[in-house]
């Protein structure tokens, strides 16, 4: 079932915060949409993965849930700083590498459903594009984004007909 959530705010964050927060659970909110429609990931139930913003293990499907909210955050903050507004590019690319190590784990670790493996496509295709925005580089090809574009690392092949992404689609 869907419940609708509340989201509160401190008082005295600042206006980058506040949006920060808004897109942070708008991409909660958008992944249990699609989630409702399509499990997107097979969940194995096992609580013993880790993910940058937690201490306690997680479920693999808190690690997409994760990746989903951050990297949405960090395309926003990514464009702000294009827009040369005041963005901490530092904290940027700290979250970036935290994003990296979570596709690592989910590359490692996650089995797509068909639905799911497009939206995993596209997601680690965004992470790509800051990555060699942000740091000048391409992002490293070894066990992470570069080889997950081909699918190859899929436990099932793509089909790549049933949903098309762009990379400017959110």
């Amino acid at each position: 079932a869907l419940y609708a959530e509340a989201i509160t705010f401190h008082p005295l964050a600042s206006h980058l915060l506040f949006v920060e927060q808004l897109i942070h659970e708008t991409a909660h909110t958008k992944l249990d949409l699609i989630r409702y429609t399509d499990p997107i990931i097979e969940d194995d139930g096992q609580v013993i993965y880790n993910h940058p913003w937690r201490t306690e293990k997680r479920p693999i499907t808190a690690v997409l849930v994760a990746t989903h909210a951050f990297l949405a955050v960090s395309c926003w903050y990514s464009e702000a700083f294009k827009k040369g507004l005041q963005v901490d590019e530092a904290e940027l690319k700290d979250t970036l590498e935290k994003l990296m190590s979570c596709i690592q784990t989910l590359d490692e670790h996650a089995s797509f459903t068909t639905i799911g493996q497009a939206f995993y496509r596209h997601m680690v295709q965004t992470l790509q594009q800051l990555v060699r925005f942000h740091f000048s580089i391409d992002p490293p090809s070894t066990d992470i984004a570069c080889t997950l574009a081909t699918g190859s690392h899929y436990k099932r092949p793509f089909s790549y007909a049933l949903l098309e992404l762009r990379p400017d689609q959110t």
